[in-house]
């Protein structure tokens, strides 16, 4: 029997693609290997990704094994919004780092804190940044992603991994059952009209949507990167399909700040994206 997979072709979640092909291998070994990989504390980090980056933590910790560290991971070490839980950044900076990725990288992780920091200063969005708890929100930021090969259930092993790493290290279960939430919003970036945390960690999540034209290119060609194991008219097809999905909202962000700041950008770049995809 031939097996099939689902592919999620838009990679912040927001839409998946029910588009079912064979699943490619490559050398012999199926594509990814790490998506075989339990559920547990730490289990589904790429073992590639622990040997990547050396970052010398603040608080003399170092992440990852031998080699230089990346400008990226250095400047993210201080931004971990913890006084403590070392252990933890350290688990989900050595899975951005995996040099297996394309768009879910480092950079991904610095652009969705620095959009947090953008839409958190904003001009109180349905009653304030007061009503969210911005450690909550900054942690999500930090998992939403940590997890991520392809499949369908990254957000879901994405949180789990959140409430195993954050318990662990003593963070307050309230504070571990947020985060856990909000990462878990991100498979379909639909927050409730009243959930001000889940609006502020989605559109920052869709924030690249709204980047300048080499950025986005960037993004795109990294989505790509991501499933060079997908035939190319399969993925354009798919792509496609997610593409006129987004178009067909009503809107793009759920802030009043993000609207604002991003809304037409964001859809003339998907715009120019489906123009150039040729579907």
């Amino acid at each position: 029997m031939v097996r099939t997979a689902r592919i999620n072709i838009f990679p912040a979640g927001r839409l998946t693609s029910r588009i079912r092909i064979p699943r490619h291998r490559t050398g012999g070994r199926p594509v990814p290997p790490e998506a075989r990989c339990p559920v547990r504390r730490a289990a589904c980090l790429p073992p590639a990704a622990c040997q990547t980056h050396v970052v010398p933590g603040d608080d003399g910790e170092r992440v990852g094994g031998a080699g230089e560290a990346s400008p990226s991971a250095r400047a993210l070490v201080t931004r971990w919004p913890l006084p403590g839980a070392y252990g933890a950044r350290d688990h989900v900076l050595a899975a951005y780092a995996d040099p297996r990725r394309g768009y879910h990288d480092l950079q991904h992780l610095a652009e969705v804190l620095d959009h947090l920091d953008l839409l958190l200063g904003g001009t109180g969005n349905e009653g304030g940044a007061a009503d969210v708890d911005p450690v909550a929100l900054r942690l999500a930021a930090w998992f939403h992603d940590a997890v991520h090969d392809g499949r369908p259930d990254d957000e879901e092993r994405s949180a789990r991994l959140a409430e195993e790493e954050l318990a662990a290290a003593g963070v307050d279960a309230g504070v571990v059952a947020e985060v856990a939430r909000l990462v878990r919003l991100t498979a379909t970036h639909d927050p409730a009209e009243t959930d001000l945390a889940g609006a502020v960690l989605s559109d920052a999540d869709l924030g690249v949507l709204a980047a300048d034209p080499e950025r986005y290119a960037e993004y795109v060609a990294g989505v790509r990167r991501e499933y060079a194991h997908v035939p190319a008219d399969v993925f354009r097809r798919g792509r496609a399909e997610v593409l006129r999905g987004l178009l067909a909202a009503p809107a793009l962000f759920r802030t009043a700040t993000g609207g604002r700041l991003w809304e037409q950008r964001a859809r003339a770049n998907v715009e120019a994206e489906l123009t150039d995809l040729d579907v």
